[in-house]
Parts: structure tokens; C-alpha cells; sequence
């Protein structure tokens, strides 16, 4: 094989795989999006409707998310990331993960709520996002599905 078809192969092997990890990501990021849609939509209704759930805001933002990323497990392990087979230990570290993850949510929303004195709607929209770009994804891909990536 000659540098030139060399050279022609490596670059079609990394567009490969950038195209892949792309769709990847899009997919995570339309899964997510629902289970964070969810998580939003279950907290505002929880927190507006019933007075003790306002109150204890930190825990029905736990229970909130701790639903979506149960859903999220579900549809990243079938569709995102294509695993077929999935395991006990592999599920495991999933909840793991995402219960790292709430754990960092919760703090963003506490300081959003008490040092930002952000409304708890922004702050918890805030948390979401950054958690779910910043360790949902990158962990989910390389620890979780490494073997599907």
C-alpha cells in the first residue's frame, strides 16, 4: 500500500468515526432531551402544584431525574449506542453514573437557588444541561457502552 492509499485510508477511517460518534451524540442528545424534558415537566408540576415538594425542592429534583435517567438507560442502551445484550454490571454502572450526575445537578441547583438567588425553574434548566453535556455523555459513552463505541 503506498503512502497516498495510506494516507486516503486513515482519513476516511477518522471521518468514519467522527461521523460516528456525531450521530452518537445526536442521538444521546434527543434521548436526553426527552428525559430531561420529563425531569423539567415533573419537577414544575411536583413544585408548583404541592406545597411540600416546593418546599423540599433538593429532594424532588433528585426523584425527578433519578425517573429520567431510568428512561434515558433504557432508550441510550438500545438506540444510542446499539447494545443488544444488556448486563447487570453494565446497568449498574449506568445508575452510577447518573447518580453522580443528580448529585451534581442538585449541587448546581442549590447554588444556583441559594448563592446566584436564581429562580429554581433556571437553575435546575441550568443543571441539566451542563450535566448532562459535561459527564452524562462522556461517561455514559467511554465506561457504560466502551465495548459499542
Amino acid at each position: 500500500m503506498s503512502t497516498d492509499d495510506r494516507s486516503r485510508w486513515y482519513r476516511s477511517a477518522w471521518s468514519r468515526g467522527v461521523r460516528a460518534l456525531a450521530g452518537q451524540l445526536l442521538r444521546f442528545a434527543v434521548v436526553g432531551s426527552l428525559a430531561a424534558v420529563f425531569d423539567f415537566v415533573s419537577y414544575l408540576s411536583l413544585t408548583r402544584l404541592v406545597r411540600l415538594f416546593r418546599r423540599h425542592y433538593l429532594t424532588t429534583g433528585f426523584w425527578t431525574a433519578t425517573v429520567g435517567a431510568m428512561l434515558s438507560y433504557f432508550f441510550n442502551s438500545r438506540w444510542t449506542f446499539g447494545e443488544r445484550h444488556r448486563s447487570v454490571v453494565q446497568f449498574i454502572a449506568y445508575v452510577s453514573i447518573y447518580v453522580g450526575g443528580i448529585c451534581w445537578q442538585n449541587a448546581l441547583l442549590w447554588v444556583g437557588v441559594e448563592y446566584f438567588r436564581w429562580p429554581d425553574l433556571a437553575a435546575k434548566a441550568a443543571a441539566i444541561i451542563v450535566v448532562a453535556l459535561c459527564w452524562n455523555f462522556t461517561l455514559t459513552k467511554f465506561v457504560v457502552f466502551a465495548d459499542t463505541a
